[in-house]
């Protein structure tokens, strides 16, 4: 079973715990945005040259997208339709209201580059790379939507306080978290508006 809460953090914890860890070999840029199902971005001061294979994959890692990074580090990733959404009008707590209930969600869960070769160079995220449980953190992410609802309101559980503010079309969405505070618990808000301190940020394996 799903709350609403855990269909909406899922893809980000998972991208954020990674950066966390890498984050002194990350590099960045404001420049990102979602055009119908294309990801249009640049990775500033990117010096892996142009033989860089960028691929999305959704929650059951399939991969749903795939492009090449330009020398400059600026990429076009067009988004296939997920083959699976999850029901988003499951378990809503009191207090958050979807317009839509039947509408399902399906998370692009992360993003990872290799080489020609298929080698695994490291993974790319958008937002501020602070980790998620810091205060001031921003996460950007995405996800598809099988019809247009809005979902509004707030809940406390005992882990998080968050407020959500979201307006979703059918297709692909953004979604923005930011935490303003993380004692005693996590207060966390969810919108649609990326904030133009959001960049992109390339954490190379180790």
């Amino acid at each position: 079973m799903k709350t609403i809460s855990k269909i909406l953090i899922l893809s980000w914890i998972i991208s954020l715990f990674i950066l966390g860890c890498k984050k002194e070999e990350s590099s960045s840029s404001s420049t990102g945005s979602l055009s119908g199902n294309t990801i249009n971005g640049k990775i500033e001061a990117w010096t892996m040259g142009s033989d860089k294979i960028l691929k999305a994959y959704d929650n059951g890692g399939a991969i749903i997208g795939t492009t090449t990074i330009s020398s400059d580090g600026s990429f076009n990733l067009v988004l296939d339709t997920p083959s699976t959404h999850d029901a988003l009008g499951v378990n809503v707590p009191a207090g958050v209201k979807i317009s839509d209930p039947t509408a399902e969600i399906a998370n692009l869960r992360n993003f990872k580059i290799r080489d020609n070769s298929g080698l695994f160079n490291g993974t790319l995220s958008y937002g501020n790379n602070l980790g998620f449980e810091v205060p001031g953190s921003i996460g950007v992410s995405f996800c598809h939507l099988t019809k247009n609802t809005t979902i509004n309101g707030s809940f406390t559980d005992s882990t998080f306080n968050e407020t959500i503010d979201i307006n979703f079309k059918a297709g692909w969405n953004v979604r923005v978290y930011q935490i303003s505070s993380v004692d005693p618990i996590i207060q966390i808000k969810f919108t649609s508006s990326v904030p133009s301190s959001a960049k992109w940020y390339f954490s190379a394996k180790k």
